[in-house]
């Protein structure tokens, strides 16, 4: 039994050395198993050492096997893991745990895709970064220290003290802040070298259009300074906006009825217009030298006695007055119709007219101040809106209604069944002249003796070269004028609205 468990001693014994000169001994990496080499040229060792590591981003995949001295510098062996994959041109730098810790081989991939460093790969020394040496540094460090005014020192210090006093977690989280910062562009590095590298032709670009932009950033700033001169302007047209647009508004709503009419009526009126355009063209070629002739003509200097006055004066005036005097409006208010009514369901009025009295300077030459016909009872020189205000009296407005319009229908029947001939026209329109043969025979005259298709009119008609009303016995009075009667159509017309109350 003793010598049973003194083998199994043993054998326990060299399983445990066997693993632990495996796994801590790495004897299969001394033997060159399970990595792949990467010759680094160095200038100089910095502080570079047997068994270093050697990272990639920062993780660890392998260590610097050995250091060696050449006749060009140093150079250092990489045993890298199997599996590991790092692009050939990472850049490679030296670097350390701190200002005085161990130094490491750090890889960093590059720009764009490149394929994976192989076994026997050299780096060179070109490629490489350096720390920079902890003796160069504190040398640096103690220039600066010695340019220092030591006697303004303390109070450096003293208001740095006051500065950052208290302000411990803010500080602290300004450096976790710039840690995380630190990270993120790390890890955007790529990106970052690439906008960097984008970013010379564009500054190139810039630099050759500078001329360009300053122009332009002169003509905007003088296009700032002209909208700073008329800001006042600017901020009273966009004050007012709104309200011109209100206004506008409340205008298109109240032309809305009407408009679509008007709209349509032009339409035709254009239609017209452009038939007449060729003589529209000649009318606005002539009028020019039209008007040049008439002013020539009417030149005040070749009118006036010696031709005191020069030519651009003239003996015309022109003069255009709007609402002076203004228009009239009395008597219109009952039969005014609004805008917007578009029926005709209306009747006309039957007593419009302007009512401002007769010395009123509103409309001098309104329908008041008309001339009474001679002989009116109002007097020579009379004038009236209506018969009544000249003296005249007629038949009530119905009757006279009545009366016209069995007038119109007789007419209208006489003129359909029996059209008048050449001699009946002649003395009815007192001898004119007319050409041709005389027609034979002549027929009788209408509504005169021996026409006994119209024995008894009803109504206003003419007759025996007299007009009549209802076929009364007696004629309506004559129509004249200084100059002698007037022609038989006003005679026709107007001899009824003469006629006395009791006729």
């Amino acid at each position: 039994m003793v010598r049973g468990q003194l083998i199994a001693f043993v054998v326990v014994t060299l399983l445990g050395v066997t693993y632990a000169g495996v796994e801590y001994l790495r004897v299969p990496r001394m033997l060159g198993a399970g990595i792949y080499t990467v010759t680094l040229q160095l200038p100089s060792a910095s502080g570079l050492y047997e068994h270093a590591l050697v990272t990639y981003r920062g993780i660890e995949v392998g260590k610097v096997d050995r250091v060696e001295l050449d006749r060009a510098g140093v150079t250092a062996v990489l045993g890298i893991n199997d599996g590991v994959s790092i692009p050939a041109n990472s850049a490679v730098s030296v670097r350390g745990t701190s200002a005085i810790g161990e130094q490491f081989v750090n890889f960093e991939p590059g720009g764009p895709a490149a394929p994976p460093l192989r076994d026997g790969d050299v780096i060179p020394a070109g490629r490489v970064g350096l720390p920079t040496a902890v003796g160069k540094l504190l040398s640096s460090v103690n220039d600066v220290a010695a340019t220092l005014p030591l006697d303004k020192l303390h109070s450096t210090v003293d208001e740095l003290y006051r500065a950052l006093h208290g302000t411990g977690p803010e500080l602290a989280g300004l450096l976790r802040s710039a840690m995380r910062l630190q990270g993120l562009a790390s890890a955007d590095l790529d990106p970052t070298v690439r906008l960097f590298t984008d970013l010379v032709p564009v500054l190139a670009t810039q630099q050759r259009i500078g001329p360009q932009v300053r122009s332009f950033t002169g003509d905007l700033a003088a296009v700032t300074d002209t909208l700073r001169a008329v800001d006042p302007s600017l901020r009273g047209a966009i004050d007012k906006a709104g309200p011109m647009a209100d206004a506008l508004g409340e205008l298109v709503n109240e032309v809305r009825p009407t408009l679509p009419q008007l709209l349509t009526d032009l339409t035709s009126t254009s239609q017209v217009l452009r038939v007449f355009v060729p003589n529209i063209r000649q009318t606005m070629v002539i009028f020019p030298a039209a008007t040049a002739a008439l002013t020539s003509t009417t030149a005040k200097g070749s009118l006036e006695a010696g031709g005191q006055f020069p030519p651009p004066y003239s003996a015309l005036g022109f003069k255009l007055t709007f609402n002076q005097p203004p228009p009239c409006t009395k008597g219109f208010e009952e039969d005014r119709i609004a805008p917007s009514d578009l029926s005709n369901s209306r009747p006309p009025p039957t007593d419009a007219y302007c009512k401002e009295p007769k010395d009123s300077p509103i409309a001098v030459r309104g329908f008041r101040n008309a001339p009474c016909p001679p002989g009116s009872p109002a007097g020579p020189d009379s004038t009236g809106a209506t018969a009544a205000a000249c003296g005249w009296h007629f038949q009530a407005p119905d009757r006279a209604k009545a009366a016209t319009d069995v007038a119109i229908k007789h007419m209208l029947e006489v003129a359909a069944r029996n059209p008048k001939t050449r001699a009946e026209n002649e003395a009815f329109i007192r001898g004119a002249d007319f050409a041709g043969p005389e027609p034979s025979p002549t027929p009788p005259a209408i509504n005169g003796p021996g026409n006994s298709s119209h024995e008894s009119p009803d109504g206003l008609f003419f007759a025996g070269g007299q007009p009549f009303v209802n076929g009364g016995a007696s004629p309506l009075p004559e129509v004249s004028t200084p100059k002698g009667p007037v022609p038989g159509v006003a005679q026709y017309l107007l001899s009824p609205l003469l006629a006395p109350s009791g006729r």
